[in-house]
């Protein structure tokens, strides 16, 4: 009795390994920043900072500056050129979210818009070649794209998947906006201001591929010094 016992035992103990290894494979990272300046100082560039959480560290153009005082911290473009700031994401991730409050300021510029992105890009390129993105507009309209051409400063080879009016748009304030891909189905979904507008959508067949080495967010003629972005998370699980 007492063998059949240990026996028992010593199978109980290796399922609850395997759970726990499983459940370790499927652990989440989460990467946070709301851009506060306790060690950071305002005016100064995203660029090669740490994340406030998650030990990531920004990739940013030199126009992404930070802004604002102590907690209240965001992030401001310093001209109207193209911009982007990420954080990497290891290639063993298999759902990636990144998910910000931003804002396209009204500016000088035509057809100016901000977006956020998974993909592969040449630093500096808004459209997320080698990936998908998300635009945002002043007028409250959203597009979500992919693009097959990671240098492809001017949305010339861009793939539209689905576009629409933003829910509860605020024209005055941030809205948040949540892009999602998972790699084992190719799929993308996307939130606004919490309401899907798109989920589990394939993306099979549109003639591009995500790499999804970076995620964040880009853009181009934004309003100088405006609040821009806050309240950045990349979640991704292996």
């Amino acid at each position: 009795m007492k063998t059949q016992c240990e026996k028992m035992t010593r199978v109980l103990l290796v399922l609850l390994a395997g759970m726990a290894m499983a459940g370790a494979t499927q652990a989440e990272t989460v990467i946070k920043d709301q851009f506060g300046l306790k060690e950071r100082v305002a005016g100064l560039p995203l660029n090669k900072t740490a994340t406030e959480s998650g030990d990531a560290t920004w990739q940013a153009t030199a126009n992404v500056l930070l802004a604002g005082e102590g907690d209240a911290g965001y992030v401001a473009i310093s001209d109207g050129m193209p911009f982007m700031a990420r954080v990497a994401v290891p290639s063993t991730a298999k759902i990636i979210t990144v998910e910000v409050k931003l804002r396209a300021v009204p500016s000088k510029v035509t057809g100016n818009w901000m977006a956020i992105g998974i993909g592969n890009p040449k630093l500096g390129s808004p459209p997320w070649g080698n990936g998908v993105f998300v635009t945002v507009d002043t007028a409250g309209n959203y597009g979500c794209m992919g693009d097959p051409d990671p240098n492809d400063f001017v949305s010339k080879s861009v793939v539209s998947i689905k576009r629409g009016k933003m829910p509860e748009f605020n024209p005055d304030g941030l809205n948040r906006v949540k892009l999602e891909f998972d790699k084992a189905d190719n799929s993308v979904s996307v939130w606004i201001n919490g309401s899907p507008v798109m989920e589990k959508v394939s993306i099979g067949g549109k003639n591009f591929t995500v790499e999804p080495a970076f995620a964040g967010f880009s853009g181009f003629g934004q309003e100088p010094k405006a609040k821009t972005v806050t309240d950045f998370t990349v979640t991704y699980s292996q």
